[in-house]
């Protein structure tokens, strides 16, 4: 999914998504995109949102609701 927003854009993660599910996340514009878990549980080792522009995300559900989030990310400041 490729964002090219100016502005900062906030992608809910619902519980619906089946196991294995996984997409990556491109944010090609300025505006910063971030994750947000709606009764799911988001894993991400230097945060849940894109680092900045050109930055890549991958986004993938284990199971039980369980995510993983890598790639070029970092936590809110």
């Amino acid at each position: 999914i490729d964002f090219s927003r100016g502005s900062a854009v906030t992608i809910t993660v619902p519980a619906s998504l089946p196991t294995g599910f996984n997409c990556m996340i491109v944010q090609s514009g300025s505006g910063q995109v971030s994750l947000t878990a709606s009764s799911t549980t988001l894993n991400g080792k230097n945060g849940t949102r894109t680092s900045g522009q050109y930055a890549i995300m991958t986004l993938v559900h284990l199971g039980s609701n369980v995510f993983v989030v890598s790639g070029d990310t970092s936590s809110p400041s």
